[in-house]
């Protein structure tokens, strides 16, 4: 398991602005999401049929939903130079949709492919600098 300062995140414009215009609030629960994920980057489950990205169900508290009819948090995590890197990709209420189309989880792979194919290139948050 990787120790804290040795994660990096980046949150993609699809899912800062998915979580930003979700109809509960669930942009106030990043820094959650983000600390679990420091302390171990694989803690969501691998989607199914599509290499490298995770899932991990996100709950609300002020929605009131547990975490079955919650959120879901789509990110791909790659181990570069001793440094785990987590894209948060895609955000999405289930009671919206049940699944991503395989489709769009083709699309969020291959963004978290030029993310993470270069970077240097990116702004990364530091996992201890978000206490």
């Amino acid at each position: 398991m990787a120790s804290r300062t040795d994660v990096r995140f980046h949150c993609t414009k699809r899912a800062r602005r998915s979580a930003r215009n979700s109809k509960h609030g669930v942009d106030a629960r990043c820094e959650a999401v983000t600390l679990v994920l420091a302390g171990n980057p694989e803690f969501g489950v691998p989607v199914a049929g599509h290499p490298g990205l995770r899932k991990m169900r996100v709950q609300v508290p002020a929605a009131r939903l547990g975490k079955r009819g919650g959120y879901r948090c789509i990110y791909r995590k790659a181990r570069i130079d001793e440094i785990d890197y987590v894209v948060f990709l895609a955000v999405y209420f289930k009671g919206d949709v049940d699944d991503l189309a395989a489709e769009l989880y083709d699309l969020l792979r291959a963004e978290a492919e030029e993310v993470l194919g270069d970077p240097i290139e990116v702004d990364w948050e530091d996992a201890a600098a978000i206490d």
